[in-house]
């Protein structure tokens, strides 16, 4: 149902050149119900307004940046651990999944997804009749004369 993994991204990671500002993935649960898919990421930090969430073609792809505070003129940096840039995430939709109809909710840091299953994926309930079934009837209609033979 979701698809997260793309080795060739990871090893563009080990080549980059501050750890500090590049581009993370921003960890997620997922959790499935009857008629949903909900994505819950930890944003620490940022403001709904950092936060992009697209759909395009199936990928669902979350994108948060945060600058480096701007130092006061004359002041110096002493410690940096805060992380600033940009955190992004992308997932593959199944088929089953309504990507066009994505609902987001972003409260204390945490972005919640959710997605709903397309109305064609969603379990239906197949009546059952009782009683002859239409081949029976046919066949009960059609006389009991053997082919070919002349009525008059």
């Amino acid at each position: 149902m979701l698809t997260t993994w793309d080795p060739f991204r990871d090893v563009e990671r080990l080549f980059e050149v501050d750890p500090r500002s590049r581009s993370i993935p921003a960890p997620f649960d997922a959790v499935r119900t009857a008629d949903e898919v909900v994505l819950t990421y930890d944003l620490p930090g940022f403001r709904a307004d950092d936060v992009d969430v697209t759909v395009e073609n199936h990928v669902l792809t979350l994108t948060a940046s945060r600058t480096q505070a701007e130092l006061p003129e004359g002041a110096q940096r002493l410690v940096a651990e805060r992380r600033f840039g940009t955190v992004r995430r992308q997932v593959t939709l199944s088929d089953t999944l309504d990507g066009q109809n994505v609902s987001a909710h972003f409260d204390n840091g945490v972005l919640e997804l959710r997605i709903p299953v397309s109305e064609k994926a969603l379990a239906v309930k197949v009546p059952i009749g009782v009683g002859a079934t239409s081949i029976d009837a046919e066949s009960s209609s059609t006389s009991d004369e053997p082919a070919g033979a002349a009525s008059n």
